[in-house]
């Protein structure tokens, strides 16, 4: 006779919704409970919430599969709605009123989750049960416009080596506030604008691979980067925004930054070749004279080319 474990150890080797098939009996629907139910190896088979019937398959597997490792979150629909967080928009709180609403808190239950994705769920509000997964190793949120959320409420998240949030217009804060994850961070992708801090806060995080702040606030100067000191040892990918000293559409404000800004890419670039996208390096990464520089000359003659204070004649 199969043990429990056992059962368990062979349900592991499944998918989520071949587990819930093999429920067949008593036993195995307790050795369900125990499965770890690692994450899918291709998309397509992932656990993804987007209609109420998916939502109901959440809410019984929280306790059928409490060990699930994946879950994505996205929305239910057009007359269903996740029910409303702390600090609500009152206007969209407004419209979804007579809406049929789902508690997205049971999402708790899965105190295995290592992977989580959330791309344009309707959720309203703050959600601290959204970041409170001890073993999280992978959260992605994308184009969550309602859903208000800190980088400090990451502190939540002690085992998290990806992060990726993309178009959250409610998401705010200091990327300093990512030195709690110091140790476990590998990937970084910040592309919201309300984010501010100095790039050099993440100078010293042994793991980082990628780092991608595109879009942010966030201010530095990339010739701040010591290769001496190490900074970024293990960085093999890095964009930054225009707030950035020598970042993606960069505005000098004088011809004189340009061969210390190069150097040091130079630099950078003898120590990881494929540090910067191709595409970027050979468009001098969009840079730009700023039209406040005194090095600036208008064209606005009515041929559309103001000629310098000096001629040049060959």
């Amino acid at each position: 006779v199969m043990r429990t474990a056992d059962i368990a150890n062979i349900l592991s080797y499944l998918g989520w919704a071949d587990i819930m098939r093999a429920r067949v009996s008593r036993k195995w629907r307790e050795a369900a409970k125990m499965t770890i139910v690692v994450p899918p190896s291709d998309f397509a088979s992932d656990f993804v919430v987007d209609s109420v019937r998916s939502y109901n398959a959440m809410s019984v597997m929280s306790t059928a599969l409490p060990n699930m490792q994946q879950i994505s979150i996205s929305n239910l629909g057009h007359e269903d709605i996740y029910s409303n967080g702390g600090d609500a928009d009152d206007l969209l709180a407004g419209r979804t009123a007579n809406l049929p609403s789902h508690d997205i808190n049971i999402i708790s239950s899965f105190r295995q989750l290592r992977d989580m994705h959330m791309c344009n769920a309707l959720l309203n509000g703050r959600f601290p049960v959204l970041f409170d997964f001890p073993l999280l190793q992978k959260l992605s949120i994308q184009y969550c416009n309602y859903l208000k959320f800190d980088l400090d409420m990451l502190q939540g998240l002690p085992s998290l080596k990806e992060l990726d949030c993309n178009g959250n217009s409610h998401l705010t804060g200091n990327i300093g506030s990512l030195r709690a994850l110091k140790d476990s961070l590998e990937i970084i992708i910040i592309r919201c604008r309300n984010i501010s801090g100095n790039l050099m806060d993440l100078a010293d995080f042994p793991h980082l691979l990628e780092l991608d702040l595109r879009c942010t606030n966030v201010a530095g100067d990339i010739r701040d980067i010591m290769i001496g000191r190490n900074d970024f040892r293990a960085l093999e990918s890095l964009a930054l925004p225009r707030t950035v000293h020598g970042g993606i559409y960069y505005a000098f404000h004088s011809i004189k930054e340009v061969p210390s800004l190069m150097n040091t890419i130079h630099l950078l670039l003898q120590r990881t070749p494929t540090l910067f996208e191709k595409d970027r390096l050979s468009k001098a990464f969009g840079w730009s004279l700023s039209k406040q520089s005194s090095d600036w000359y208008a064209r606005d003659d009515g041929n559309g080319s103001a000629p310098p204070p000096f001629r040049l004649q060959f």
